[in-house]
């Protein structure tokens, strides 16, 4: 480690010092102990396997905490993908999500997939999770009514672990260009190893309508796609289709 001069740290000391005006800094292992910090943040060496080591002990002995955090934005691939988000608009000559291959006259890049590295909603957690068959409890809704979507997630692994299960819809015939899907609803619940539960969201006429050219509701008639998984890409969501009816 290069041998710092004592003077010189006691002048930077008293820089770092006026940036903590809430601190009181009088005596010179106070600024020694700023000095020590600022040389270990750069020359960290022997000092950051001790730390590391300390660290992984506290670790060790403390309760397991289970992960559960999930992304609130998509991460892309590559720079050349920005912005990338999971609520965009449909193109006229989409590619499959995760194609592997260019296709010419499509919307697609040349040397790069067009999804995301990791998704919208992903999360990791210390076990796994299985989706069976979602359902509604009605292939209609009216505009006052309201429809039931179900779906049963297992904890597949040996830990227990949290889950948060989410619902995007989309509205394939409205009158005008709606993102592919949005996030309309999301369970965070939590299962034992091996537990199984049944996940309940409540669909409303509201969950569907959008705003137009002029800031109105609008509420259109036809079908709607569901879709529930643990995140947004396809290949992790389960589709229903649901009526909207007079």
């Amino acid at each position: 480690m290069p041998k710092i001069h004592s003077n010189k740290l006691l002048s930077f000391s008293s820089t770092v010092a006026e940036s903590f005006p809430n601190r009181s800094m009088k005596s010179s292992s106070d600024k020694m102990g700023i000095c020590n910090s600022w040389a270990f943040l750069f020359f960290p060496e022997v000092e950051a396997i001790s730390l590391l080591i300390k660290k992984l002990v506290c670790l060790l002995t403390l309760p397991v905490t289970l992960p559960s955090g999930h992304l609130t934005m998509s991460l892309p691939q590559c720079m050349g993908q920005i912005p990338i988000y999971y609520n965009h608009l449909n193109t006229g000559r989409p590619v499959a999500e995760g194609a592997k291959k260019y296709y010419k006259y499509h919307s697609n890049y040349i040397d790069v997939r067009n999804d995301a590295l990791y998704p919208f909603g992903y999360g990791l957690s210390y076990t796994r999770f299985s989706y069976g068959k979602p359902m509604l409890s009605s292939p209609t809704i009216a505009h006052n009514g309201q429809v039931k979507a179900s779906v049963v997630v297992t904890n597949t692994g040996k830990r227990d672990g949290y889950e948060v299960v989410q619902l995007y819809i989309h509205d394939p015939s409205a009158q005008i260009a709606r993102p592919v899907k949005e996030l309309k609803a999301f369970r965070r619940i939590h299962l034992q190893a091996g537990e199984s539960r049944r996940v309940d969201f409540t669909l409303t006429p509201d969950m569907l309508k959008y705003k137009d050219a002029q800031g109105r509701d609008v509420l259109d008639a036809g079908t709607y796609d569901i879709m529930v998984g643990s995140d947004s890409s396809d290949r992790n969501l389960q589709k229903m289709t649901l009526r909207m009816v007079n």
